[in-house]
């Protein structure tokens, strides 16, 4: 071999065996993390001084011919506060220690092709499976309130074959926390998973399923794949493949172009092309009372765009029947008020006769409700056409804005002339006001009366207020 050539390898070599300790495998397709608190007093009204959390972490690996990595199952995680570093405050900077809960393998697959995925024959033409690990800590604390508590773990790589961006980058994960404002706060969570199967021209819902334990008012929106170090080092990012952009990831049609609902957390786009995608996201989280961010996360993901023969099933967009008592739907959100009980229908229909349709919901994200599906008659589970009914009777602690996620899936594979668990999914918003106050009664004189100005509060939460008179 050529000096040259031995130089090279040789610097090449140098390079990766200097890369940070943080770089564990490579070929990574999706990350999530968040950090919940399990310290004193987690009702959040008696107080403490002790901020004790646990963090959590899953990492997504593509079962790849070209991928033959593990994933870690013990690994590092940095955090800091910058407003303590400043301030000289020991315990400023720090790192805790996760280690593995489980590992499994991931796929939409319909039962009977389980053992089709990549994961269980390394093919290029097989269905992509992952690997997946969840980490946690230990119980840990944090040594005193701080504004902005940043937790992050950077690594190489990500995975090969994506279409809207350059392969095998670094991936930079960042969570934030304050617990200033509420000692016992937690991040929110993404309640579904980051590696969905999805078909070509057919309209798509991309679930994030943003929840938070607190109850906290949540923003989500699409962000850049970040690639530096950690928080200190001047940001970098991946720049997109041309023609895909920020604003469409994914090369979206014109009559149907990407766009995040920022209350739900669901991107819906209906994709032209075929192939890998990575996607960004990022939720932030404030506080009802003061409107102060009280935390942020974010998440990588991957979306594998196939063919399919027919569309998913179809799920209605809004609730077939609703009951409502004192409420009402403006701007296709269910407005209502504590102590109202919530009802509404939602239908599912396959596009095939030989379908069998199952719904399932996410109540898990709005404590107190429920969502039934009857199991026999003719719209039961695995019929054509099954309903579900949503009930949900909110209190005074359920303020603001919510949302229920629909699921309407064929997970028999029976008919649809596909492997795929086909999925379709609607998003119902629900907003909990405080109801109309106009203040106490007021004195009108039927003789020559002297105008009234009444001061109505609630109604900034409506398009429009109608008054009646009712004397």
């Amino acid at each position: 071999m050529k000096p040259q050539k031995l130089l090279l390898l040789f610097l090449f070599l140098l390079s990766v065996a200097l890369r940070p300790s943080s770089a564990l495998a490579d070929h990574f397709a999706a990350g999530d993390m968040y950090l919940v608190y399990v310290g004193e007093a987690p009702d959040g009204c008696t107080g403490t001084t002790k901020y004790t959390y646990i963090l959590y972490y899953d990492i997504y690996k593509p079962c790849d011919s070209m991928n033959g990595a593990t994933l870690p199952t013990s690994l590092q995680v940095q955090y800091r506060s910058q407003t303590a570093v400043d301030a000289g405050l020991p315990g400023a900077t720090n790192n805790v220690t996760l280690n593995l809960v489980k590992q499994d393998t991931v796929d939409q697959l319909c039962d009977v092709f389980k053992k089709e995925n990549s994961c269980y024959s390394v093919r290029m033409d097989k269905p992509k499976g992952y690997d997946r690990v969840m980490l946690a800590s230990i119980p840990f604390d944090l040594p005193y309130a701080m504004p902005d508590w940043t937790f992050w773990w950077w690594s190489c790589c990500t995975s090969n074959n994506l279409n809207n961006v350059p392969w095998y980058k670094d991936m930079y994960i960042e969570i934030m926390i304050n617990n200033q404002v509420k000692y016992n706060n937690s991040t929110p969570q993404y309640m579904i998973p980051p590696t969905p199967y999805i078909c070509a021209n057919f309209p798509t819902t991309f679930l994030n399923g943003p929840f938070d334990l607190n109850n906290d008012s949540m923003r989500t929106y699409n962000i850049v794949h970040y690639t530096h170090m950690s928080p200190t080092a001047p940001p970098t990012w991946l720049t997109f493949t041309p023609p895909y952009t920020l604003q469409d990831p994914v090369g979206s049609s014109a009559a149907n172009p990407f766009r995040v609902d920022s209350l739900t957390g669901a991107a819906t786009f209906t994709p032209l092309q075929q192939g890998r995608y990575t996607l960004d996201f990022q939720t932030d989280e404030y506080d009802r009372k003061t409107g102060i961010r009280t935390a942020y996360i974010r998440r990588l993901c991957e979306i594998n765009v196939f063919p399919c023969d027919v569309p998913p099933p179809q799920v209605d967009t809004m609730p077939s029947s609703i009951t409502l008592s004192g409420g009402t739907i403006v701007n296709e959100t269910i407005i209502t008020c504590p102590g109202n009980n919530v009802k509404f229908e939602i239908k599912g229909k396959a596009n095939d006769n030989n379908s069998k349709i199952y719904l399932e919901a996410s109540p898990a994200t709005i404590p107190g409700s429920a969502f039934t599906v009857p199991s026999t008659g003719p719209n039961a589970q695995g019929s054509t056409e099954p309903i579900g009914t949503f009930t949900w009777t909110p209190t005074v602690n359920d303020y603001g804005d919510h949302s229920i996620t629909i699921i309407s899936k064929d997970s028999t594979c029976s008919g649809v002339g596909t492997m795929i668990v086909q999925k379709n999914y609607t998003v119902v918003k629900i907003k909990v006001i405080k109801g109309l106050d106009a203040g106490p009664d007021q004195p009108v004189c039927r003789i020559n009366p002297v105008d009234k100005q009444l001061y109505v509060y609630g109604a900034e939460d409506l398009s429009g207020v109608k008054w009646m008179d009712i004397s």
